[in-house]
């Protein structure tokens, strides 16, 4: 299987609003891995330990989400450092791997912030908003993220 804009955007709209910043960093995070957890380089899958690793940075980076105008920046900085953390872990991210370049999430930060711009300008239903904002999300991880495995095969991560 391979990450999904639409499933991404179903565990989106599926959140339960939380009370607290930590709660929300929590849900968001056990969804973003859930998303992450189908990626696939070749015929490497991403391992649970990697998403763990990744899981980990990206709840550190969530931290201060919720501090006024700081959602795009922040969301952005936590995701490049979920797939980051899925790069030094290298071996236990993707099996039999020898090298793994995260997806450089280069605009990441403009594009949520002209989707959550967009989004408010035209009063999207929350299934829209929550599509557009995994459009994003998916469309920057599949671009530039590679595993190289022996041979060596450098494939592009999914």
């Amino acid at each position: 299987m391979v990450m999904s804009a639409g499933v991404l955007a179903i565990q989106l709209l599926n959140l339960v609003p939380a009370s607290t910043e930590a709660s929300a960093i929590a849900t968001f995070t056990d969804t973003y891995s859930q998303f992450a957890a189908d990626a696939v380089a070749g015929a490497a899958t991403i391992t649970a330990a990697g998403v763990a690793l990744g899981r980990t940075a990206m709840q550190a980076a969530l931290v201060g989400i919720s501090s006024p105008g700081a959602g795009a920046a922040v969301l952005a900085a936590a995701v490049q450092a979920f797939w980051a953390a899925v790069a030094a872990g290298l071996a236990a991210s993707f099996p039999s791997a020898t090298a793994v370049v995260p997806p450089p999430h280069t605009g990441l930060q403009a594009l949520l912030g002209a989707v959550f711009t967009t989004n408010t300008a035209s009063m999207a239903n929350l299934a829209d908003a929550t599509q557009a904002v995994a459009a994003a999300l998916h469309n920057q991880a599949i671009i530039g993220g590679l595993v190289t495995t022996s041979g060596p095969t450098i494939s592009p991560i999914l």
